[in-house]
């Protein structure tokens, strides 16, 4: 008589296989967290950088100052500036850096006057009338939008 179902090797092989199928979703999951966050962090900069425009045109077209910074958030921005983790962002002041200073995870490095961006963030150069904002991202790459 012929005994019917699977054999031991048949259902080891479609537990690997659903293994294997888990991992995949698992992975595909985790990087759309990490694209989200990261997305989260560059409109936190364009933020930051379109309520820094504001401040400069409400203070006669001055940019701002290390002093500055913090009032930006809490005049124009409110007390919710928090990253994607929801830890309030640490603002640092790109002047009082030494040159290559990039980001760390929870900072947002600003810097005014003769600044640009670069791929370590906020560098001196790029003309006198610049603002810049840098953000670490989930990949190590550091991402810099200037006025």
């Amino acid at each position: 008589m012929k005994q019917r179902g699977f054999t031991l090797i048949e259902l080891l092989w479609v537990l690997v296989i659903a293994a294997l199928l888990m991992v995949l979703v698992l992975l595909a999951i985790q990087q759309g967290r990490n694209s989200r966050k990261d997305n989260d962090r560059e409109a936190d900069a364009a933020r930051y950088l379109n309520a820094t425009k504001t401040w400069t045109s409400d203070n006669n077209g001055n940019l701002p100052g290390l002093g500055d910074i913090n009032n930006i958030v809490t005049t124009y921005i409110g007390n919710t500036f928090v990253n994607p983790e929801g830890v309030p962002w640490s603002l640092v002041w790109s002047a009082s850096q030494p040159p290559g200073f990039s980001p760390a995870t929870n900072e947002m490095v600003i810097g005014s006057g003769n600044v640009k961006c670069d791929s370590s963030g906020v560098v001196p150069g790029g003309g006198s009338r610049q603002v810049a904002v840098a953000v670490l991202l989930e990949s190590g790459n550091v991402y810099c939008v200037t006025q």
